[in-house]
């Protein structure tokens, strides 16, 4: 059964409290990928707001001006860098890690064993077994921790003091993006 068809159940009995616009059809059964998820789409949102947040870091008089108008796109930026992240990693594990008989069988789900991992330990598996350099594995990490203090310690929002260190932290998502990036375009080849 489709979003649309739930919709046209609860209209029909005078309560609408899904929210959804009812002219969207979304499959229940289906979970979600990253085709579902839209990695390109995030992609571009990444780069949109890299791009504007470096620019807003160049044009700032102080870290207090940059963070009264920007602190919610850092918090987004951060977010979306470590999903895709969080994607890329996951991906190269399941590629590099998992062996082609238990990656290949039937009724197994070789996302859901990696995803009873934590980002730390898979970026730790992937350096461990050389699929990606120690520098790499350090500066995965160093996404995830900055994006996590962000979004569970919003007071430490307010204690961004130096524009070009954050500057500099925006340019290490691309930097570890592009290098998953090109990991996984490698392991496409092969």
């Amino acid at each position: 059964m489709t979003h649309n068809d739930k919709s046209e159940e609860i209209e029909e009995s005078g309560i609408n409290a899904t929210g959804f616009d009812t002219q969207e059809t979304v499959e229940l059964e289906e979970p979600p990928t990253s085709v579902t998820w839209g990695v390109p789409e995030l992609h571009n949102e990444l780069r949109e707001k890299g791009k504007s947040l470096k620019t807003a870091i160049d044009e700032a008089d102080d870290y207090a001006n940059f963070l009264s108008e920007h602190q919610d796109s850092l918090v987004v930026f951060f977010t979306i860098a470590s999903e895709l992240v969080d994607e890329y990693t996951e991906n190269l594990s399941v590629r590099e890690l998992m062996d082609d008989k238990y990656r290949n069988r039937e009724g197994t789900n070789e996302r859901a064993i990696v995803n009873q991992l934590s980002q730390k330990s898979i970026a730790d598996l992937l350096s461990h077994y050389d699929v990606i350099e120690s520098d790499l594995q350090d500066s995965i990490k160093s996404v995830h921790d900055y994006r996590n203090r962000l979004v569970h310690d919003p007071q430490k929002r307010h204690r961004i003091t130096d524009l070009d260190r954050l500057s500099a932290r925006i340019d290490n998502v691309f930097t570890v993006y592009s290098r998953l990036e090109r990991e996984i375009e490698a392991q496409d080849k092969n």
